[in-house]
């Protein structure tokens, strides 16, 4: 499944983020996380990334990124995501 993360998405989203992922994982064996359009993402958005990310390994699934800009990859990298 892909899912397109939203651009406005931030630390008043973070909440409907962290619940959409999490529906995802529930139903799809592969998350594909689409990073189009965002040059810069929020720690909260990182922190629920790499949470999502932890939850699939640990439901035997995967979460992917597609379209990462090198900001978000930095961001994410340094929140401790190695991509």
């Amino acid at each position: 499944m892909d899912y397109r993360i939203p651009e406005d998405v931030g630390i008043k989203s973070v909440r409907e983020f962290y619940g959409t992922l999490k529906g995802l994982l529930e139903g799809d064996e592969t998350v594909i996380l689409d990073f189009s359009g965002l040059m810069s993402v929020h720690l909260s958005v990182s922190v629920v990334v790499m949470a999502a990310h932890r939850e699939a390994k640990r439901l035997g699934k995967a979460i992917k990124l597609k379209n990462v800009s090198e900001p978000v990859r930095r961001q994410l990298y340094l929140t401790g995501f190695n991509i």
